[in-house]
C-alpha cells in the first residue's frame, strides 16, 4: 500500500496469525529501516524476521549524488545501507549478505 511504512507492515504481520516470518528488502535513503529496527528493538515484534540491505555501493559515491527515486538520496549519513545494516544488526535482526542467503536463514529460523 502506498504509504505504509515498515513499522506499519510489521504491526500487521506480528497480528497475522498466518505470518510465520517476515523478510525486509531494504534500499538506501530514508529512516524507515531505522524506524523499524527501533520497533524491533523494543520488542513489539517477536516472529522471525531476516533484512537485506541493497546499494552498498552507493557508500563509495559522492554524497548527494541521486541514484534513484527522491527519496533515496543520502544525505548527511541518513539513509546510508551501513547504518541500516548496523541499525538491525543492534536489534538483533539477521542481515542476509546476498539475496539467495535468505531462504535457508529462514528455514534456519522456523526449524
Amino acid at each position: 500500500m502506498v504509504g505504509t511504512s515498515f513499522v506499519d507492515g510489521l504491526e500487521l504481520f506480528e497480528a497475522d496469525e498466518e505470518t510465520k516470518a517476515v523478510v525486509l528488502y531494504c534500499e538506501p535513503g530514508g529512516r524507515m529501516e531505522e524506524d523499524a529496527a527501533e520497533f524491533i528493538a523494543s520488542g513489539r515484534f517477536t516472529k522471525p524476521i531476516v533484512a537485506f540491505v541493497a546499494g552498498k555501493f552507493l557508500e563509495n559515491m559522492p554524497e548527494g549524488t541521486p541514484f534513484g527515486h527522491a527519496g533515496a538520496i543520502i544525505e548527511g549519513g541518513l539513509g546510508k545501507p551501513s547504518a541500516k545494516i548496523r541499525a538491525f544488526t543492534e536489534a538483533g535482526v539477521p542481515v542476509a549478505e546476498r539475496m539467495d542467503d535468505i531462504p535457508g536463514m529462514i528455514k534456519e529460523m522456523l526449524a
